[in-house]
């Protein structure tokens, strides 16, 4: 049996650094995923670096998701408070979302 452990990135070296030296006898591949964007949408840098964590190197796929989920909802210069504060939340769970279905590329 193969164990493919996936997860999202945003700039947490130390726990990722702790992850890898656990799981490394577990795990046969490290699925990584890191957007362009935060779960906010703002845009940012990409933040992992694979020279890193040179050890794991063979073990680690890295997945750059630069493109933003379809599913946005605009936000409107005549929403209401709680209209908008409502499509800001739901916009974050669906850059998450989106970030998280990119591991199966």
């Amino acid at each position: 049996m193969n164990i493919y452990d996936c997860f999202m990135y945003f700039d947490e070296d130390m726990l990722l650094d702790l992850r890898l030296n656990i799981l490394n006898s577990y795990v046969k591949r490290f699925i990584i995923t890191e957007a362009t964007y935060t779960h906010s949408g703002a845009k940012k840098k990409l933040n992992f670096d694979l020279n890193k964590f040179n050890k794991f190197k063979d073990k680690i796929e890295y997945i750059v998701v630069d493109t933003p989920p379809p599913d946005i909802l605009p936000i409107d210069q005549n929403d209401t408070k709680e209209k908008r504060g409502e499509k800001l939340i739901l916009n974050g769970y669906a850059r998450d979302n989106y970030q998280r279905n990119n591991l199966n590329r």
